[in-house]
């Protein structure tokens, strides 16, 4: 394992099962997010050291525009214990539908839907439809992130579950 995407049962050489491959995971989304893995060190045994005993940086102090919902679920799948993380990846996906709901929920009330064309004299022009908030086009990127993740969830499930059957 590479020190910086190992989680803390891998480093101390315990057992290590799809919750591991979870925390790794949550570490390359922890990077998509904030540009820069959760821990960096000048040595390999200083990184395992960190990924071990160092609280999270809170991704939201590295990203401030970074949607509270995102950063639970980084919280959730990066987890020094592995019970204490999301447990598979059909729990992930269910998180991840999750994030995407209350994004969408909170990208919603920004949107001011057009006038019906119906009473609108056809000589005259379509009113333009007026811009998302600033922060809905930012929160809209975080949809199509949470979009693709779960894409590549079902994608990663369908495979465990195939090679089980293998």
């Amino acid at each position: 394992g590479t020190p910086t995407y190992m989680s803390p049962e891998a480093v101390r050489g315990e057992v290590c099962d799809e919750r591991s491959d979870l925390y790794s995971l949550g570490v390359v989304l922890y990077e998509m997010v904030t540009g820069k893995p959760p821990y960096t060190a000048n040595t390999p045994y200083s990184m395992l050291m960190k990924q071990t005993n160092e609280p999270l940086p809170s991704p939201r102090s590295i990203n401030p525009d970074l949607p509270a919902v995102v950063e639970e679920l980084l919280l959730r799948l990066l987890a020094k214990e592995p019970d204490a993380r999301i447990q598979s990846a059909a729990q992930l996906a269910q998180a991840i539908h999750d994030a995407q709901q209350v994004l969408c929920n909170q990208v919603a009330p920004l949107v001011t839907p057009l006038p019906s064309t119906t009473a609108r004299n056809p000589a005259q022009p379509a009113p333009a439809r007026p811009p998302l908030a600033a922060t809905a086009g930012h929160d809209m990127n975080w949809r199509s992130l949470l979009l693709a993740l779960s894409g590549i969830v079902a994608v990663a499930a369908f495979t465990a579950e195939l090679l089980l059957h293998l």
